[in-house]
């Protein structure tokens, strides 16, 4: 049996071999990933997936070896090459390589010898199939970890984003917050402790009357303005909208008597679309109003 013949005829035997390599390697240290990662070791499993990367270019290497020695005539060429390549080796098992040598040295087998081998490697190649479909689940496993913890560090990194923004607005807001005393053009005084801006009540603050009337919400420019509630020493009191210090937009004003008004309001009085409700809760008036009457 010449030696140009048999590398064509046994081609289908090296490259089941080199799979089956391939992927039993491959198998294993995806196990050895995988352990790791289910241990919490994060430096461990980079540190793998950069050891990987080694044993892939070194496969590759093994590959253009095995693609020469397959198309050479002089198989003392490639023994040749094979020797090097274990000299220079320092990620695949040795033993891998020593095969291959051994394999390319001994071309004269007998026909019967080779008909042993091939029926060798197509039993191996059953289990070669099973490893792979064991390895492809694996993998996947592997990546769906891999992706869950990486979502986990996004999900992280938002937070601290978010906590970091919510302490800088709350120091800037707190460092806005001081207590000032004004008199309004009606000549009432008002104590005031909250946000102030330019010396005047601007933000969110508590506004004290001097006569003990209590307003709790936004404030421009000394003035109650924005989302608001405001209520009488004398027991009444108003939840809702403001505009330059007036009562303005949608809002409910409640009475000590226990009757409320639900609707819009201008300049301090009832205007617009409103509903009077009686102290048991009953519809007294519904419709328009016009200065604090119904139309």
């Amino acid at each position: 049996m010449s030696q140009t013949k048999n590398p064509k005829r046994y081609r289908g035997l090296v490259v089941s071999l080199l799979l089956l390599v391939l992927i039993s390697l491959t198998y294993l240290i995806v196990l050895e990933l995988q352990s790791k990662q289910d241990s919490g070791s994060w430096e461990e499993f980079e540190r793998k997936l950069a050891e990987q990367k080694d044993v892939n270019e070194a496969m590759k290497v093994l590959i253009d070896l095995d693609e020469f020695a397959l198309n050479e005539t002089d198989k003392s060429k490639v023994v040749e090459q094979f020797k090097q390549f274990k000299s220079e080796n320092k990620h695949l098992p040795s033993n891998w390589i020593v095969k291959r040598i051994n394999y390319w040295s001994n071309q004269n087998l007998s026909e019967g010898e080779l008909e042993l081998k091939v029926n060798q490697l197509n039993e191996r190649n059953r289990f070669v199939r099973q490893e792979r479909d064991d390895f492809k689940n694996k993998n996947e496993q592997l990546s769906s970890e891999l992706n869950k913890k990486i979502k986990r560090v996004d999900l992280l990194e938002d937070s601290v984003a978010s906590v970091n923004r919510r302490f800088a607005e709350f120091k800037a807001r707190k460092e806005r917050v001081r207590v000032i005393s004004f008199t309004t053009k009606s000549g009432k005084k008002i104590h005031y402790i909250g946000e102030v801006d330019n010396d005047m009540a601007n933000g969110n603050g508590v506004g004290i009357w001097s006569n003990g009337n209590i307003y709790r919400g936004g404030w421009k420019d000394n003035l109650r303005h924005g989302e608001g509630s405001y209520e009488w020493f004398e027991g009444d009191r108003y939840v809702g909208e403001f505009k330059d210090g007036e009562i303005e937009g949608e809002g409910t004003y409640y009475w000590k008597s226990g009757e409320r008004y639900e609707g819009t309001f201008k300049n301090n009085k009832r205007n617009g679309e409103g509903t009077l409700y009686d102290p048991d809760g009953n519809i007294k008036i519904k419709g328009m109003w016009k200065n604090d009457k119904p139309l």
